[in-house]
This record gives structure tokens, sequence and C-alpha cells, in this order.
């Protein structure tokens, strides 16, 4: 009886192991037709026959996304394709939709799983036309090796790229890239380097341990999905300071101050928010989830400005992700640029990319801007440069003057001196005297000049000191208190 049940789980087992290569063999020019409804996905499989079923069916659903250009959805319905059980045709898929998404970083990573991993799932058209994609979005991309004191979770740019330690390096874009390491208890860290194409930047992340913390807990029940059953939000990923640091129901430590968090599930998501942490406290934050659009990228010129959306602060110089379907309002910050304000109305069909260039404020401090000079202003550079000149003037002729009564004692030693070499020695000495008199005057009517154009307006200067308000004297800003 016992060779007879195993005889019978062999044949199970064969008829299994049939349907997954035939399932290997669907390629993606081939764009299958849709499966009969079988079903939403939703249930995890028990067995391997469950799971290749639900694995084929994202696999077709993702097709039928693709067929319509909504490589979004595609690519998640191939995520999870993959993520029950990997083949190479929603491999090969999932890359495709990365790549026509503008993320070949990512998609380089997956066409190089693919070629490792499931070489014998490639026809020998398929070769020819990964191969030179390989190739041409190696050109592309640069790389990031990151070495962390501690095993925790890597972002580069606001989006998840694994945990650490990792073995090789991530494929970045190049250009200035934001890289965070988070971990629990400890204050997170963040750098932002410049990635050149076809070279590898690395980073050393040293995670300092959190002296004073508090906690944010995230319960299910507090994540409200408007316009849709509370299961369409249930295990949704959650991202603080734009890093995913994991799903809800979830509960972390971070350090005191403000911080923001997004939940993220499907087509479900939430506009970033505030959570204040209190040391030594826990923060319940209730979450309201919606509609989101397509993901969205915003890069502001200069990188270094402040962004907020809405009342949020989410970081400098470049956001990205995805919002609630509506109107947002964006606000730039930045000294030495006008501040910009703009509304952002979010569709299904958005745009993924909204550029904003500040104008520069030609009349601030940070530009070294020249201000108008009064009467005492004027005089002040006149005082000053008497000053300068008489001193020059009277040491070359005071210098002259020694030089020539030395010489005319030599000469009339034993004879007398002539009359006009005597007035000629009296007349530089007399020069020579008044230019230093005319240097002190010029320097003490510059000085008092400098004092009354420095506090004119601001007569109600206090007795501690006097505000020295900013100027620009030969390009140099001065600024500071006497």
């Amino acid at each position: 009886m016992r060779i007879q049940c195993s005889s019978a789980w062999l044949v199970v087992r064969g008829v299994v192991m049939a349907a997954l290569v035939l399932l290997l063999s669907v390629p993606l020019q081939a764009q299958p037709t849709p499966a009969s409804d079988g079903g939403d996905g939703t249930p995890a499989p028990e067995d391997e026959a469950s799971k290749l079923e639900q694995a084929k069916l994202f696999f077709r659903q993702g097709n039928e996304m693709r067929k319509v250009r909504d490589y979004e959805r595609a690519l998640e319905l191939y995520v999870k394709s993959r993520t029950l059980m990997p083949s190479g045709p929603n491999t090969m898929n999932a890359a495709f939709c990365l790549d026509k998404l503008s993320r070949p970083d990512e998609a380089l990573e997956m066409y190089e799983e693919l070629l490792t991993k499931f070489p014998d799932a490639l026809t020998e058209a398929d070769r020819k036309v990964v191969i030179p994609t390989v190739a041409r979005l190696r050109s592309e991309v640069g790389s990031i090796e990151v070495d962390a004191n501690v095993d925790g979770t890597l972002t580069i740019d606001g989006r998840r790229r694994g945990t650490l330690p990792r073995t090789t390096p991530l494929r970045v874009l190049p250009g200035k890239r934001k890289v965070t390491v988070m971990k629990d208890g400890y204050r997170a860290f963040v750098q932002v380097v410049e990635v050149e194409a076809g070279k590898t930047t690395k980073v050393d992340a040293k995670l300092e341990p959190l002296a004073a913390s508090g906690r944010v807990r995230i319960e299910a029940r507090a994540v409200r999905c408007d316009g849709a059953p509370p299961a369409a939000c249930a295990g949704a990923d959650v991202w603080i300071d734009g890093a995913r640091v994991g799903q809800v129901p979830w509960e972390g430590e971070l350090a005191p101050g403000d911080h923001w968090l997004v939940v993220h599930k499907g087509q479900m998501g939430s506009a970033p928010q505030n959570v204040v942490v209190v040391k030594g406290q826990i923060v319940l934050p209730a979450v309201v989830a919606a509609p989101v659009g397509p993901q969205i990228e915003i890069v502001v010129v200069p990188a270094t400005a402040a962004l907020r959306i809405g009342d949020v602060a989410v970081g400098n110089g470049r956001w990205k992700g995805v919002l609630p379907l509506g109107v947002h309002e964006l606000h730039v910050h930045e000294a030495g640029y006008l501040d910009h304000t703009q509304e952002m109305s979010i569709g299904r069909t958005s745009q993924g990319k909204v550029q904003i260039e500040l104008e520069i404020d030609e009349d601030h401090e940070r530009w070294g801007v020249e201000a108008d000079l009064s009467a005492a202003g004027v005089l002040t550079f006149v005082g000053y440069g008497v000053g300068v000149a008489g001193a020059v003037i009277g040491s070359i002729v005071g210098a002259l003057t020694l030089s020539d009564q030395t010489e005319l004692e030599g000469k009339c030693l034993n004879t007398a001196c002539s009359q006009s070499e005597i007035d000629k020695l009296t007349t530089q000495a007399h020069v020579s005297t008044g230019s230093f008199v005319a240097a002190g005057a010029g320097v003490v009517l510059g000085t008092v000049a400098m004092i009354l154009w420095l506090t004119e307006e601001n007569p109600s200067a206090e007795a501690a000191g006097l505000t020295l308000r900013p100027y620009a004297l030969g390009g140099l800003a001065l600024e500071g208190r006497f």
C-alpha cells in the first residue's frame, strides 16, 4: 500500500511540474489570451498547485494591463506572480515594465536576474532583444555600494532597495542620490552622494543608537480606506521619512521630533502627514487612505530647496511617490530665491514628473547686493580715502626729505649750503607733515561717517550694542555688532 501511495504522489507531482514547464514556455511577446475567471487572487495558496494557478492568474492579468500600456499595474501583478513562483516570463515582463516606467536601475537588476537564474527560459529571439537592452541599461546607470554597522533597511531616493548587509552594489541612476539606512532604536543615516554612469560610489553608513526616543504605532483599525472596503488597506506598506519600514500593523522606535508618514497599498494610499514623536511616549496616528494616481516625481531647482506637500515638509530637492486623487498644494523655499507655491492636480493619467525652478531674488543679501550710498556712506569712503592717500604721500615725501637731508648735510659739511637747497628741504618737510595731518583727519572723518552710516536706519539701537547692517564693500558682505 505504501508503494501505491508513493506512486500516486509521483503522478500528482509530475502533473504539477508539467504545468510549471508550460507556464515557463510562455514568451513576453506572446501576450496570451486572458484566463477565464478564477478568483481575485487574494487568498494565500496553501500548496504548490494552488501557487502555480495563482501565479499564472497574476501573470495573465499583468499581460492584460501591459497590452493597454498600464505598466504600473502590470508591474504590480508580475511582482505578485514572482512572489508566488518566480519564472522566466514573469521576470522578463517585470523588467520590461520597469524599463517602460523609466526605472532603468531596477530594470537592469531584473534583467540580470533573468539571465543568471532563468537562462533556459529565453528563446534565441528573446536573447536578441534582452542582451542589447542590458548593454544599454548598463551605460545609463551607476552603482552604490553601502556598508553599514547595522543590518538596517536601505532606501535610495525614498524607494526601498532591500536590507543590509548586501553582497553586491545597487544599480542607480546617475546624479545626486539620497541614501537612507534605518533600524529600530538607531538614528537614521542619511547621505546625498553623486553617482556617475558606469562607476560605483561607496557609502559607509554609521548609525548611532538613540539616546532618547519615542514610539509610533500604526494599528490596522487606525487606517481608514475611503471609497474601498477595509481589506483594501490591510497589510499596507508603511513609509516613515521617505523610507519603507514595514506593513500595517507596525510599531517602531524613532528620534523625538517631527517625522512624516505615508501608507500605500496598490491603488490606495495616503498623503504625507506629520507625526510628532515625544520622548518616552507612544504616538497612535490615524491615517486616511484614498485612491491614488500614478507615481509622480517632483524635482526642485536648486536641489537644496525645501519642499512641502500641503503643510508637510518632505525633504529637499526631490520627492517621488504617489498621492491621492485631487488637488495638492506644493510649497518651495530657499534663501536667496523667491518662495514658490503652486497647485498640482492628481488624476488617473497625471504626468510622471513635475519640475519647479525657483526665481532668484536679486535683492537678497545672499548674492552680495550693493546698497545705495547715503551722504554718510559717501563721506565714509571719502574720509578713509583721504586717510590712505595722506598716509601714502606723507610716507613717500618724508622718506625723500630724510634722504635729501642726509645728502645735504654731507655736502655742506665744510662749506655753507645755498639758500635754494635749504628751502627745497623745508618744503618737502612741510608737505610730509601736512600729508600725515590730512591722513589723520581723513581717518577721523571716515570713522565718524561710518558710525552714522551704519546706524542711520536703526535710531532705536539699545546701549547693549549697535547692529551693523549688511553692505557690499568690494564684493564682501559685512555683518556684525559692536
